[in-house]
């Protein structure tokens, strides 16, 4: 792995502002500390300078106009981009962890889809605080404010201007940032939609499947709660299963079709072993259709077979794992549906949180399109002058 390397430059200069409300001028030391890194140390001294140049150009800090009190649109879009991106980056982070693991059956779905709620959550807020982010309801405060600024040099008046009626027209929410939050809203309803449906419909959550509603018709996976430890986490099962109260539903056959895990090896595996659980899949039958809140008594065997470590490469080990379990079955194929839903929720919520996240930066984007050139005025500029 090669050296990353970094280089900071100190940028410092006034920003002159004319601003938007009354067209008088100010000004005040824009001041930052710009980090660059790259492979090597002149590729992070010139990330640095592209940086430095960025920040002396389009960069601002956060004064209102000492004259009508107008804080401008590139400021106000500056404070709004920052909640807008962390909500964006929360939400994606955590709808993606959430549907990893679901998909790989390591969180059940309820949990999956909490996780992601959560996640989604915390951007409507952000998202929610951006768009009301309004620092011009109070002009008056705000000119307060920046004359004691001015007192302690801060800020300076470059043109006065006479400040009367002025109007804000660029604080708090635009009709994107509307759509934005709708998106959310919809979003958080998709993600809790498999339990929305298994409320409605009287579907029983069991805590020994995957996915924790089953009905007629349904696959589910029960994890046998016992361990292979293999090579590369290489393993393969015959699985049996026997519905031990058949009779209790009317069936003659209690023997229930059962799959396992399907691995091929040869040849050289690396030698890294890995733990993996033991698991069966049963395929319930449709004979089932009329159990809907009735438990079902199952047995389930799994012979596993795996490579473990041998002298010269590795040898194939036999282990066999039983457990006894319960299901209460819902309604045929619900537990088909359940998944579904939680899928195409996850699905459609990471699609309206991307479109929150554009809507709600496009907002910005006209936001700063608003605010009158900013003139950098360097040190050295400062000095000649003088």
């Amino acid at each position: 792995m090669g050296t990353t390397y970094s280089a900071t430059i100190p940028v410092q200069c006034l920003k002159e502002h004319a601003c938007v409300g009354c067209q008088g001028k100010f000004s005040y030391l824009f001041t930052r500390n710009i980090k660059g890194s790259g492979g090597t140390q002149e590729a992070a001294m010139a990330n640095a300078q592209r940086i430095a140049i960025q920040e002396t150009n389009s960069g601002v800090d956060f004064h209102p106009c000492p004259m009508c009190g107008i804080v401008q649109p590139d400021m106000i879009a500056t404070i709004k981009s920052s909640r807008f991106w962390l909500g964006l980056a929360v939400s994606c982070a955590t709808l993606l962890l959430a549907t990893v693991l679901g998909l790989s059956q390591i969180a059940r779905i309820n949990v999956s889809a909490y996780i992601a709620f959560a996640g989604v959550g915390f951007a409507f807020i952000s998202y929610f605080l951006g768009s009301f982010f309004n620092p011009n309801r109070n002009l008056d405060r705000n000119i307060l404010a920046s004359q004691q600024k001015i007192e302690s040099k801060q800020l300076m008046i470059v043109e006065e201007s006479n400040a009367s009626n002025i109007v804000d027209r660029f604080g708090g929410m635009r009709f994107k940032n509307y759509i934005g939050l709708i998106c959310c809203i919809v979003s958080l309803v998709a993600i809790i939609s498999p339990m929305l449906l298994a409320q409605a419909n009287d579907w029983h959550l069991n805590d020994s499947i995957y996915p924790a509603v089953a009905g007629a018709g349904d696959r589910p996976t029960i994890y046998l709660l016992s361990k292979v430890r293999s090579l590369e986490g290489k393993w393969r099962g015959s699985a049996s299963a026997e519905l031990r109260n058949a009779a209790d539903f009317g069936l003659r056959n209690d023997i229930v079709p059962a799959t396992s895990q399907v691995s091929k090896w040869s040849g050289k595996l690396k030698d890294k072993q890995k733990t993996r659980t033991v698991w069966a899949q049963v395929v319930l039958p449709q004979e089932l259709a009329d159990a809907n809140g009735k438990v079902g008594r199952f047995s389930i065997s799994v012979t596993a077979r795996f490579p473990v470590p041998a002298v010269g490469g590795f040898r194939d080990e036999v282990s066999k794992h039983n457990r006894e379990t319960e299901i209460r079955f819902s309604k045929p194929h619900s537990g088909k549906i359940y998944y579904s839903a939680w899928l195409f929720g996850q699905i459609a919520a990471a699609l309206l949180m991307l479109s929150a996240g554009v809507l709600h930066l496009s907002s910005v984007t006209w936001l700063r399109k608003q605010a009158n050139p900013i003139t950098p005025i360097t040190m050295g500029e400062i000095d000649n002058n003088d």
